[in-house]
C-alpha cells in the first residue's frame, strides 16, 4: 500500500500543523485506514507493506509510529511550494515507483497495489468494494474523459504501464486526473468502481468510496 502527500497541505502552509484540532483530524485518518482498509484485508489473510511519499513535516514522523511503514521517502517541506501541485502529485508516484522496483529487486514481486493519499476518510470497508483485480480500478470517470485521481488498485500486471503512465504525464506537464487516458494508450484494461452522474456533480455526491478530511 502506498500513501503520498501529505496531510491537510493547506494546515501545514499556515503552520497549524501541531494544533489540537490538526492532531484530531490526523488521528481520525489513521484510525479509519485501519479500521477500513488494513484490518479487513489483514483479516483475509493478506500481509500489508507501506510506502510512503511525503514531506519532511511534523505528521509523517506519528504517522510511522502508528503503522509499521517499511519505507518513506520525505521532500523538504519547501517543496510544498515548488513546481506545481500536479508535478508534485507525479514526483510522489515517481518515488513510490522507486521504492516499488527497489524492494522488489531483492524480495518477491507484490501481488497488489493500493495507491492513495493520506487524507481520506473511507466509508467502507475496501473488502465491500466493487473491484476487478484483473484490470486497473480506478473510482470513477469524470464527465470529461478524465477520472478520480485519489484510489488507484491494480495488480502487478500493469506496474510498468502505471510507470510509464506516470513519466509520460510528468514530462508533457499534465494532470494526474489524466491516467486513466495514458493507461488506455497502453491498452491497460480500467475499471471503474462507480458510475457518478451530472447530478452527483452538482450535489457534490461523486464521491462514494472516502470523504475528504482536511481544510482546503
Amino acid at each position: 500500500m502506498t500513501l503520498k502527500g501529505a496531510f491537510s497541505i493547506n494546515d501545514i502552509r499556515k503552520k497549524l500543523d501541531d494544533t489540537p484540532s490538526y492532531n484530531e483530524k490526523l488521528q481520525l485518518s489513521m484510525d479509519n485506514l485501519k479500521e477500513k482498509i488494513i484490518k479487513p484485508l489483514e483479516e483475509q489473510g493478506h500481509t500489508i507493506d507501506i510506502l510512503c511519499s511525503t514531506y519532511d513535516t511534523k505528521f509523517i514522523n506519528r504517522f510511522v509510529t502508528n503503522f509499521a511503514v517499511k519505507d518513506v521517502y520525505k521532500f523538504p517541506t519547501s517543496a510544498i511550494e515548488e513546481g506545481g501541485d500536479w508535478n508534485r502529485q507525479l514526483l510522489h508516484y515517481m518515488k513510490l515507483n522507486e521504492m516499488v522496483y527497489k524492494i522488489e529487486a531483492s524480495e518477491p514481486h507484490y501481488d497488489l497495489f493500493i495507491y492513495t493519499r493520506f487524507d481520506l476518510l473511507f466509508l467502507k470497508n475496501i473488502t465491500e468494494w466493487d473491484l476487478n483485480l484483473n484490470e486497473f480500478n480506478i473510482t470513477f470517470l469524470n464527465s470529461s474523459g478524465n477520472c478520480d485521481d485519489n484510489i488507484f488498485i491494480f495488480n502487478h500486471t500493469y506496474l510498468d504501464a502505471f510507470n510509464d503512465s506516470v513519466h509520460r504525464l510528468y514530462m508533457t506537464r499534465d494532470i494526474t486526473h489524466a491516467i486513466n487516458r495514458r493507461l488506455l494508450e497502453r491498452d491497460v484494461p480500467i475499471h471503474y468502481m462507480y458510475a457518478i452522474t451530472e447530478e452527483d456533480y452538482i450535489n457534490k455526491t461523486e464521491y462514494k468510496l472516502y470523504a475528504l478530511n482536511r481544510n482546503g
